[in-house]
């Protein structure tokens, strides 16, 4: 059978809401392929394995949420928002019910599949690390900021932004740590 330039995408858009649904032991290829009307063959030409085609799902998926989230910062200048209103914008992002799947289902599998916390790393977290290192230099009006030191800023405001364990904290004004963290800057 020759392979299509648009089946593998297809196939990775439908396995998404079984892996999301019903997560990796729950999801089956022949659920898989009855629901979409494929055959498990078909799916076996563009995967040799349902692992092949989970990691593959979780990288599509992970993109996703690192562009949603990147989207979230905004541009590389803030204008009349403030750090705290970017913080919003992400927790935004991070309480929409896909990204919450996203990350549970990612949480859930760590285990079992290593490679998800570097896509999480290449996905999610360097590309706000960056987004958020350009918007700090962009916008530093009080002292010289060097790259490194925004970049510095910039981890820890996004660890404390994606961090599930800081969600709460981060809804209660004022935040000390992120207060701590742009001290200086605006």
């Amino acid at each position: 059978m020759p392979r299509t330039p648009t089946m593998r995408p297809k196939i990775v858009l439908q396995a998404c809401d079984e892996f999301l649904k019903n997560g990796y032991h729950g999801t089956s290829l022949s659920d898989i392929a009855l629901k979409y009307i494929l055959s498990k063959a078909t799916i076996y030409h563009y995967f040799p394995s349902k692992a092949a085609l989970f990691e593959t799902v979780m990288e599509f998926l992970m993109k996703q949420w690192g562009n949603a989230v990147v989207a979230a910062v905004g541009e590389d200048s803030l204008g009349e928002r403030n750090l705290l209103s970017v913080r919003d914008s992400v927790l935004v992002v991070m309480d929409q019910s896909k990204i919450i799947s996203i990350e549970r289902l990612a949480i859930g599998e760590a285990a079992r599949f290593p490679r998800i916390s570097n896509m999480y790393d290449k996905c999610v977290f360097i590309p706000l690390v960056e987004a958020l290192t350009t918007l700090i230099l962009n916008n530093n009006r009080r002292v010289p900021i060097t790259h490194s030191a925004a970049r510095e800023k910039s981890r820890k405001l996004a660890a404390l932004f994606l961090s599930s364990r800081h969600r709460s904290l981060l809804n209660v004004e004022p935040v000390n740590g992120l207060c701590t963290l742009i001290e200086g800057f605006g």
